[in-house]
C-alpha cells in the first residue's frame, strides 16, 4: 500500500494511503491538495493551540470535504463543551462526525467494505498517554502502522527538580515500552531544541525501542537547525539513515 506524507508545520501532518487520508494535528501552514474521493481522518492529540484550531472544522477545504471525520483528545471536549464548538462555526453534522478518544482507548473508525472484507479505510486507533497533555496516537490502516506522538516526549527543563526529572523519564519509558515488540512504518516525534541538551532523549529512546522504519522529527516551529543537531550526535549513528528530512515522504 503506498504511502505519501507531507509535513506541514509544526506537528502537522498529511497522510495520503491507498483508500484513506490523514490529517494530524493541523493548527497552522498551508495544506497540501486533500483529497475528496476518499474518507479523510482528522486528529488532534490535545487541546494546546500548537495542536488544534477549530480551522480544521472552518477552513474551506475540510468543511466541503464530503467524507471528513474527526478523532479528538477528550482533553479538547473536557475544555470546549458541544456550544463552543457551534459558536466557533462548527456544525452539528460535523460534531456529529467527532469521535473524542481518552488515554489507553482502542477505536475502529471507517468500514471494512473491500472485496475481502478489509478495506483499508478501516483503522484501528490506540492512545497512549502524553506526558503532557491529551494522547498519542498509534494508528494501524491495512498493513500499515503510523506513531503520532503529539506532546508525549521525554521532557526535560533546566532548574526542575530531579524529582521531578525521574518521573518524567519514568512515565515516558513507561508508554514507550508499551510499543515494545511492534513496527511502525512512520512515526512522529517531538525534537524541541528549547530543551537544551537533552533535546534529544525521548527520539534517541524512541529509535532504540521502537523498530521504526522512517522518523520524521516535529515541534520544533521553525528551528530546523534542531534535525542537524540530531543527526550529528553520536547517538543517532545507529538509525540515521531513518530520520526523514524535508517536506514530502512517498513510501
Amino acid at each position: 500500500m503506498e504511502m505519501k506524507v507531507t509535513h506541514i508545520y509544526h506537528s502537522g501532518f498529511y497522510i495520503e494511503l491507498a483508500q484513506c487520508a490523514m490529517l494530524f494535528d493541523y493548527y497552522e501552514g498551508a495544506l497540501p491538495p486533500i483529497r475528496t474521493d476518499m474518507p479523510l481522518y482528522v486528529f488532534a492529540s490535545h487541546v494546546h493551540q500548537d495542536h488544534f484550531s477549530f480551522s480544521v472544522f472552518t477552513k474551506e477545504e475540510l468543511r466541503a470535504h464530503p467524507h471528513v471525520f474527526y478523532i479528538l483528545s477528550n482533553d479538547i471536549k473536557r475544555k470546549y463543551n458541544r456550544n463552543f464548538f457551534l459558536r466557533q462555526g462548527v456544525t452539528n453534522e460535523q460534531y456529529e462526525r467527532i469521535i473524542f478518544v481518552k488515554t489507553g482507548e482502542e477505536v475502529l473508525v471507517g468500514k471494512g467494505n473491500g472485496p475481502d472484507g478489509q478495506d483499508s479505510s478501516l483503522l484501528c486507533i490506540r492512545t497512549l498517554r502524553s506526558t503532557d497533555a491529551g494522547v498519542a496516537f498509534v494508528v494501524e490502516a491495512g498493513e500499515r502502522h503510523i506513531f503520532h506522538a503529539g506532546d508525549l516526549n521525554w521532557w526535560t527543563w533546566e532548574g526542575e527538580s530531579e524529582e521531578d526529572a525521574r518521573g518524567m523519564e519514568c512515565a515516558y519509558k513507561g508508554e514507550i515500552e508499551k510499543l515494545s515488540g511492534e513496527r511502525m512504518d512512520l512515526a512522529c516525534l517531538p525534537l524541541d531544541g528549547r530543551q537544551g541538551e537533552k533535546f534529544a532523549l525521548g527520539f534517541d529512546f524512541f529509535m532504540r525501542h521502537v523498530e521504526t522504519a522512517h522518523a520524521y522529527p516535529m515541534h520544533y516551529w521553525d528551528d530546523e537547525a534542531v534535525v542537524d543537531r540530531l543527526l550529528s550526535l553520536p547517538c543517532s549513528e545507529p538509525y540515521r539513515d531513518r530520520i526523514v528530512r524535508g517536506a514530502e515522504l512517498l513510501l
